[in-house]
């Protein structure tokens, strides 16, 4: 995935949704962790994140069909 796309993808997400995933991937925090600071459970949180994950995936593919 070429980093303009990443960054457009990142700059069309939600500032909470940006938030969550640069705090996951980039700083390394654990979902307790985020979960805490989120003031959720963790089992919510797992869903915040694979909600953000999927529209990620999404956006991605379609910026890049031939990538499907």
């Amino acid at each position: 995935m070429k980093i303009e796309y990443v960054q457009q993808i990142l700059g069309e997400l939600k500032a909470e949704e940006r938030s969550i995933v640069l705090m996951k991937y980039q700083d390394n925090m654990s979902i307790s962790e985020l979960s805490e600071m989120l003031n959720l459970s963790e089992s919510a949180f797992k869903m915040k994140l694979k909600r953000t994950r999927d529209k990620i995936r999404s956006r991605h593919f379609e910026l890049n069909p031939d990538k499907m």
